[in-house]
């Protein structure tokens, strides 16, 4: 009995999980911050970022000096966090638009962004 390549696949999954966050980009961050169809009423919403806020807090809690290389890094969620500290920040992902947003919303001079599929 012949085995299969269980690699045969993966390609055409990983492209298609870079379009999918290619597509979703624009939405990204209205998911974290509660806005539009994201929103889900103040009760949740109040939970969510008591949730996120124990996250973020954690994340600002790490020491980010010296080199940093945030692989997948969206639209810039944890990049205005952790970059900041950093006296170079190297913020990686598969989707140019996630690095578009995440370079005009949350962008410095120290942030270099590259584009590349992290499974490489």
């Amino acid at each position: 009995m012949e085995r299969s390549d269980p690699t045969r696949d993966v390609e055409p999954l990983l492209a298609e999980q870079i379009q999918y966050y290619d597509d979703r980009a624009p939405e990204y961050e209205d998911l974290w911050f509660r806005r539009g169809k994201h929103d889900l009423g103040p009760a949740f919403n109040e939970h969510w970022f008591r949730e996120t806020g124990i996250v973020e807090s954690a994340v600002d809690d790490i020491v980010t000096e010296g080199s940093v290389l945030e692989a997948a890094c969206g639209s810039g969620l944890w990049t205005r966090r952790l970059a900041p500290h950093a006296s170079r920040y190297v913020a990686l992902d598969s989707s140019p638009h996630m690095l578009d947003l995440n370079r005009e919303r949350y962008g410095t001079t120290h942030v270099e962004y590259v584009l590349a599929d992290v499974f490489e």
